[in-house]
């Protein structure tokens, strides 16, 4: 069984999205976008789990300058990007290199874009080795090779959310470990130096007793 994905991804809401503050999905400020019947067809995602739409994903669409980039498993269990211009129901499509276990709906994809336009991917973890890599272009679907943020603490990854800040520089939170014993772990993307660090090792600690499924709002 399969599903047809479209513009309405998670919900059937808003049919225009742009970038909030943060870099969230939000309706322009004063306005509301009615839902029309116009939707913009893409290819078949994998239905049989709820790993392409679990509650905690974040996110699954980003806007960023003109483009609107979204990411799902396929049917085959293969990592897809796709790009389309602001307002456009063309989609580009790319099937990257890469797949998930897409029977385990903890192992949800995340994505945005960085100040430079560049899309960090990080996706199928669940208290497992991170899986992370960025587009080889500015504003390109094309990934690289995976590779390391910190290279610490990212043997046990669960969780995976990316934010933009103001300045074009992102943050990265997961959970490191596993239910009930797990820490918040918080990492900073520099977009000057094209550098990872580590902001918190235990923004929020566990004491090996706590942290199972955490859900948080940032406004940065």
């Amino acid at each position: 069984m399969t599903f047809t994905v479209t513009i309405f991804f998670m919900l059937r809401i808003w049919l225009w999205l742009l970038p909030g503050p943060a870099g969230n999905l939000s309706a322009p400020a004063g306005r509301i976008v009615p839902m029309t019947d116009q939707v913009a067809r893409l290819p078949d995602g994998w239905a049989r789990t709820s790993v392409n739409t679990v509650i905690f994903r974040h996110n699954s669409i980003v806007s960023f300058g003109n483009y609107q980039y979204i990411a799902f498993y396929d049917p085959d269990a293969n990592l897809v990007l796709a790009r389309r211009d602001s307002g456009s129901d063309t989609w580009e499509i790319s099937k990257s290199p890469y797949r998930g276990d897409v029977a385990d709906a903890h192992r949800s994809i995340s994505i945005m874009t960085d100040g430079d336009g560049y899309l960090p991917v990080s996706w199928d973890q669940h208290d497992s080795p991170l899986r992370y890599c960025r587009g080889i272009l500015p504003g390109g679907i094309e990934l690289g090779k995976e590779i390391p943020m910190t290279g610490d603490r990212e043997q046990n990854v669960t969780y995976p959310e990316f934010y933009r800040l103001p300045d074009g520089n992102l943050i990265f939170l997961y959970r490191d470990g596993s239910s009930g014993n797990g820490n918040l772990v918080m990492n900073r993307y520099d977009i000057s130096t094209g550098t990872w660090s580590r902001l918190h090792d235990d923004l929020i600690y566990g004491e090996g007793q706590r942290i199972g499924r955490y859900h948080y709002t940032l406004r940065l």
